[in-house]
């Protein structure tokens, strides 16, 4: 991904599923303001957000960003692991949607979408990386570290 250039990248969650014209939309928000990553739902403090036009500081389901917020993602993760290699691991399987959510100049930005179809394979034990036992452990780590970084956003 790091040699990647384009000027809108679109990541899915397992089990999400949308029409045309709902990408049509992400698009169309993408281009408006691309200075900030794009979702579908996510959370500021304890508070989910999912199909409403709103700011958030934790991206979930759906990413949609630019070459920009690649670049900053790559360039916070260069910093915080140079020395250790448990962390990027630790980033890579756990905590790149954390990190990603926070790399626009801005809140990221939840959009009413209407509908959305989600197979959620990540309710059976096994499936998907949140039913680990130490998930929200770790993750919590690298909150920490995008906290008490000099420039988090």
């Amino acid at each position: 991904m790091r040699r990647f250039q384009t000027d809108f990248i679109y990541s899915f969650d397992d089990g999400m599923l949308f029409f045309p014209t709902q990408l049509a939309k992400i698009l169309q928000e993408s281009e408006k303001y691309p200075h900030v990553p794009h979702s579908v739902g996510g959370c500021s403090r304890l508070e989910y957000r999912q199909n409403q036009e709103t700011g958030v500081k934790r991206l979930n389901q759906f990413y949609a960003i630019t070459d920009y917020h690649l670049k900053r993602y790559f360039k916070f993760v260069d910093e915080i692991t140079s020395d250790d290699k448990e962390i990027e691991e630790l980033i890579g399987f756990l905590g790149g949607d954390l990190i990603i959510s926070r790399k626009g100049i801005d809140l990221s930005r939840t959009h009413t979408m209407g509908a959305i179809k989600q197979d959620l394979p990540g309710t059976k034990s096994g499936v998907a990386t949140f039913t680990l036992n130490v998930f929200f452990d770790k993750r919590k780590k690298i909150i920490q570290m995008l906290n008490s970084a000099s420039n988090p956003n």
